[in-house]
């Protein structure tokens, strides 16, 4: 075997660990005689991809055969970025994991699906083609159900149904959007031969919509908030540090800017982006629980990143400068808001009540100016980047960006004091079995949000602009003043916004419901001329009497759509309709 046969396969290799070996570790966890050793290898399983994205190869696509049909697995510019800061996000998530669950009984459960949900995220990274990607976001989506309902509460098998019914919803808006961009560009699947796709409504639609729930787009971010809360918090760190991203990404992917300029869909992603931004701190500064409080400011800050989107939607001859701004500013979020979830369980497991110790304040505050742009953190580098974008879009959206942004700035400084001052001790000692995994992990974490984006290679840095009095001004003024205004409505507010949240926790999901009480009287109202409080007794004899009349009916319907040719035809009628539209002109 020659030398030039050797590298594609070690290339491959390389490539391959980073989604299997999680997958390997968690088999591992399913069998009882390796569960010791592979639970013992869990934390390090972020390790391989991690080394690819700082020593693998870059800009390279290798086609393996036994991969899902011949796709594409590689790395480029932006691949690169994402690789690195989730797999680093994944390593220390596990890391503090270890230590946090040591005492939980399900801890084994917890992280197998912890691997599958990371290797799902590293596979789509990795990806370099349609089927590839679609079928490790899939994984990735389903998996991450795991991690949210670990605990079984009430709170958290109802997060949990929800994000699953998104989740459904979004495959399947997906799995269309797959079939046209595949139609489109003659059947081939990997991407470089997809950026002439049209950027059709339908198309576009369905990429929003799609990849916007995993990205916790308006108004489909309803379960970001609801599961923050009820799931552990490596799984919180994750979730809004890493997996989020991966409707990022997914955009960043399959977005068609190889063509003339697309001014309605940038359009919408700016209008769409401010406003999430907006309603995320808004929503959030209702909240009572800290990290429901950071779910919404990652809903505010992905609005941000959606702003980026569409101002290279809006001069694709920038398209490739806006991937990468896009990228280092989601690897700024990713980082600062996993060292806040991670900081959450920190005081929660190891600060036992009185005044903060001086080392957890400078820890939560630290990745909390950095989100705020403060100069001179990696916020400022990560907003340089995406001032850059602005400046080039037309009017009047380049003075409207330029206006709102440094208001966010302070929305987001806002916020961010909020959730701090509602970070609550623990209620007694720290047990024994916590051993110090979870101030390492915590504090390499903070390491990172420090340092990586001013060391890391073709950073939009100008060192001599952040040391202007006008650059220092301008990134000063919003987050000292968000802190002056979260004191004086602290102070004003007497704790009164910490007793009970003024709007509910999913907000939107709460509307849902409420329709959903309503649509439910509509067929009696329709077909018996009853009210829906008519059509559905209250509890009671009536009501018993009620379900005893229609059981019979309802069983008989369960059983008809338990059929198998019953079943059968509507998957039929489905296919048949997908591969119509997928052949039609």
């Amino acid at each position: 075997m020659t030398g030039q046969q050797v590298l594609p396969e070690l290339q491959v290799l390389l490539l391959s660990l980073g989604p299997g070996f999680p997958l390997v570790i968690a088999l591992g966890l399913m069998v009882p005689a390796c569960r010791r050793l592979a639970f013992s290898m869990v934390a390090w399983a972020p390790l391989p991809a991690l080394l690819a994205s700082l020593y693998g190869p870059s800009a390279i696509a290798v086609e393996v055969p036994w991969f899902f049909m011949g796709s594409l697995i590689g790395l480029d510019r932006i691949g690169q970025i994402f690789l690195f800061f989730t797999s680093f996000l994944w390593l220390v998530a596990g890391i503090f994991g270890r230590d946090y669950l040591a005492a939980d009984e399900k801890k084994y459960r917890f992280f197998g699906y912890f691997l599958f949900t990371m290797s799902g995220n590293f596979g789509l990274i990795l990806s370099q083609g349609v089927l590839g990607f679609y079928l490790f976001f899939s994984l990735m989506s389903f998996a991450a159900y795991g991690l949210i309902v670990h605990h079984g509460t009430g709170e958290a098998m109802r997060a949990g149904r929800i994000y699953l019914g998104l989740t459904v919803i979004g495959e399947v808006l997906l799995f269309m959007a797959m079939l046209i961009v595949t139609r489109d560009s003659g059947g081939e699947i990997a991407f470089s031969a997809i950026k002439t796709s049209r950027a059709d409504t339908l198309l576009m639609l369905l990429l929003f919509f799609g990849f916007g729930i995993k990205a916790g787009a308006l108004p489909l971010h309803g379960w970001l908030p609801l599961a923050h809360p009820v799931a552990p918090v490596p799984a919180s760190a994750v979730l809004s540090g890493a997996l989020i991203k991966a409707g990022l990404l997914g955009w960043l992917r399959f977005m068609p800017p190889d063509q003339a300029a697309a001014p309605f869909w940038g359009e919408f992603f700016i209008v769409a982006g401010f406003a999430a931004a907006f309603y995320g701190v808004v929503i959030g500064l209702t909240q009572v629980d800290a990290k429901t409080v950071l779910a919404y400011s990652s809903i505010s800050q992905m609005g941000l990143m959606t702003v980026i989107v569409g101002g290279g939607l809006l001069v694709p001859d920038r398209w490739a400068q806006t991937t990468l701004a896009v990228s280092l500013y989601a690897m700024h979020h990713g980082l600062a808001k996993g060292s806040l979830f991670l900081g959450v369980g920190v005081a929660k497991k190891k600060w036992t009540g009185g005044k903060k110790p001086w080392w957890l304040s400078v820890g939560l505050w630290l990745p909390a100016l950095s989100l705020a742009g403060l100069p001179l953190t990696s916020g400022a580098i990560a907003k340089y980047g995406m001032k850059e974008i602005v400046v080039a879009i037309p009017e009047p959206w380049h003075g409207l960006a330029s206006f709102l942004l440094p208001l966010c700035a302070l929305a987001t400084m806002l916020l961010l004091y909020h959730g701090i001052s509602l970070i609550r001790p623990a209620t007694g000692r720290p047990e024994a079995e916590q051993g110090q995994g979870m101030l390492f992990a915590w504090a390499a974490n903070l390491v990172a949000v420090a340092a990586v984006l001013w060391l890391w290679p073709g950073s939009p840095m100008e060192y001599d602009h952040f040391l202007t009095a006008a650059a220092l001004w301008n990134g000063l003024w919003p987050a000292g003043l968000g802190v002056l205004v979260a004191m004086a409505r602290r102070h004003y507010g007497r704790g009164v916004y910490e007793k009970k949240a003024l709007i509910p926790a999913g907000d939107v999901m709460m509307v849902g419901q409420w329709l959903e009480g309503m649509v439910q009287g509509w067929p009696g109202q329709l077909v018996f001329g009853k009210s829906g409080k008519d059509f559905r007794p209250a509890a009671g004899p009536d009501r018993e009497t009620w379900l005893r009349r229609i059981e019979p009916r309802l069983k008989k319907g369960e059983k008809i759509l338990q059929r198998w040719a019953v079943v059968g035809a509507i998957f039929l009628a489905v296919i048949i309709a997908l591969v119509y539209y997928f052949y039609r002109g």
